[in-house]
């Protein structure tokens, strides 16, 4: 056999069947088309395998093949599975530890939990300003309050104190802790107050909680009241309302109208131009019309020269409007040259309308005549004896003779009992100037006309003075008669109009003077 010759089988039969079966002649098969980079390359591998040790390579290229596929498979396959499996056990050694170190760390926290737990918690807390009440685990104080002893977990805070907002607090109280929430301030619950009045000049002063107190001018709007009860008080020309009280809401307003009750009074006279006085204050001439009156009973005189005298009275309403329309009777009243204001008595004489003045005293008697204790130019003259009043009244009728101003066949004198039993007519004693069992008694005279007039016009006929008369006291004709009563006269010594006193022509006090009559 040739070198390169391949036979089909790989035979390793003697010389003498190679000769019996010769190889016949056969075409060389075409080359085989060389691939790769290189393909006209020659390698020292490229040598013809001896047949006879083709089984040999075929099975070292199968356990090459297989080497090297198992490495493979070894590298790609097994190692990286094994790796991957260490790595999972590792992961899971460390899972395992760390769920450990977790497990151990939460078991101390718990234990740590535990003893805090196990610890009481101090809670100090005040307020401004103090005294509020505060609830904490069911436990109430007064701040400033410190609860102790509390156990830890979640607890409400809540403090409360009238007439202020309350604070709720959450807290979360570890064991062992103290917690010091400071002082706290507590905001007011507070509203608006609008306080108006018709009249204008009105003030008040209102008082309420927290001790508030406040006062000024009507209309008025006060904000930020604390909230709670207030007692208004107002006041207008000095007439005091009885206090009202209300109430002031949180985050609301209030509405107070102060209404004070007057009334009114109109008053018409026929002829028009008549004085209205109350007491011997002339306040204006009819028409007039009289408004912010107090609810009450309400006395005035109207006068105008030659016409009667008319006194008015009235229980004036609260609210009420009262109209008052007259038609003066005309009478012979007049004023003399000496300022002496008289009244005609149907009975045929003149009285004075005053008790002589101590001006009108001094004007015809003389400055330095006056010796009255009580001076005042409108007060009555007091401390004058009988014979100085008589003494006056025969002054006076000569002054007035040459003034022209003397009726025919009148003179000016003392009265008598019987025309002063007349024209006490039905004066009282609700505004005359006594101690009629007041508990305090006046301590002087006051000015002629102060009270009111009776029913003829006449003023101070009880009290002020004692004033004399021509009659005798006694029998014997050593006292003369006094009447009237005077400014200290009380019950026991002036029980009623009726009451008489006495004394000499020449004895004189501090409580006697004297009215005058014009008569025949």
């Amino acid at each position: 056999m040739g070198a390169g010759k391949f036979f089909p089988g790989g035979s390793k039969k003697g010389k003498a069947q190679e000769e019996k079966a010769p190889e016949p002649i056969r075409a060389e098969p075409p080359a085989t088309k060389k691939s790769g980079l290189f393909p006209n390359a020659k390698s020292r591998f490229s040598k013809p395998v001896d047949s006879k040790s083709k089984p040999g390579v075929l099975l070292m290229s199968v356990a090459f093949c297989v080497f090297f596929i198992s490495i493979g498979w070894y590298y790609l396959a097994v190692r990286p599975a094994k790796m991957q499996a260490a790595a999972m056990a590792a992961q899971l050694a460390q899972r395992d530890k760390e769920v450990a170190e977790l497990k151990k760390k939460q078991e101390e926290v718990q234990k740590e939990a535990e003893k805090k737990a196990e610890a009481k918690v101090i809670i100090k807390v005040d307020t401004r300003p103090p005294g509020a009440q505060v609830v904490v685990a069911g436990i109430t104080k007064m701040t400033p309050a410190t609860f102790e002893g509390l156990s830890s977990g979640k607890a409400t805070l809540v403090i409360t104190l009238d007439t202020y907002h309350p604070i709720t607090r959450e807290l979360v109280l570890e064991g062992g802790q103290t917690y010091d929430l400071g002082i706290l301030d507590l905001s007011l619950k507070s509203g608006i107050l609008k306080a108006t009045s018709p009249q204008k000049g009105a003030t008040y002063s209102l008082s309420g909680p927290h001790s508030f107190s406040q006062s000024g001018t009507l209309p008025a709007t006060l904000e930020k009241l604390p909230e709670g009860s207030y007692t208004l008080t107002a006041t207008h020309n000095g007439w005091q309302l009885p206090p009202q009280t209300l109430t002031i809401t949180d985050g609301k307003e209030t509405l107070q109208e102060v209404k004070f009750p007057y009334g009114t009074i109109t008053l018409q006279t026929t002829p028009p131009g008549a004085s209205v006085r109350r007491g011997r204050q002339e306040i204006g001439q009819t028409p007039l019309t009289l408004s912010e009156l107090r609810p009450g009973p309400h006395k005035y005189s109207l006068e105008k020269e030659g016409y009667r005298t008319v006194r008015v009275e009235k229980d004036l309403k609260e609210f009420e409007t009262y109209p008052i329309t007259l038609t003066l009777e005309k009478t012979r009243d007049f004023t003399n040259s000496s300022n002496l204001a008289l009244v005609w008595m149907n009975e045929g004489y003149w009285v004075g309308k005053y008790e002589v003045t101590q001006a009108q005293y001094e004007q015809v008697m003389g400055r330095g005549a006056n010796a009255s204790v009580f001076r005042g130019a409108n007060r009555p003259v007091e401390n004058v004896t009988w014979q100085q009043a008589t003494d006056f009244c025969t002054r006076l009728t000569e002054i007035e003779l040459a003034a022209g101003k003397l009726p025919a066949g009148y003179r000016y004198a003392l009265p008598t009992e019987a025309q002063w039993n007349n024209f006490v007519g039905d004066a009282n004693y609700d505004s005359a100037i006594l101690a009629l069992g007041n508990s305090i008694a006046p301590a002087s005279t006051a000015d002629v006309g102060t009270g009111d007039p009776n029913q003829f016009g006449l003023y101070d006929v009880l009290g002020n003075v004692w004033e004399w008369c021509q009659d005798n006291y006694d029998a014997q004709g050593r006292t003369r008669t006094m009447r009237g009563g005077g400014w200290l006269s009380s019950r026991d010594t002036f029980p009623n109009k009726n009451t008489r006193n006495g004394g000499g022509v020449n004895y004189r006090d501090k409580f006697t003077g004297f009215r005058v009559v014009l008569t025949k």
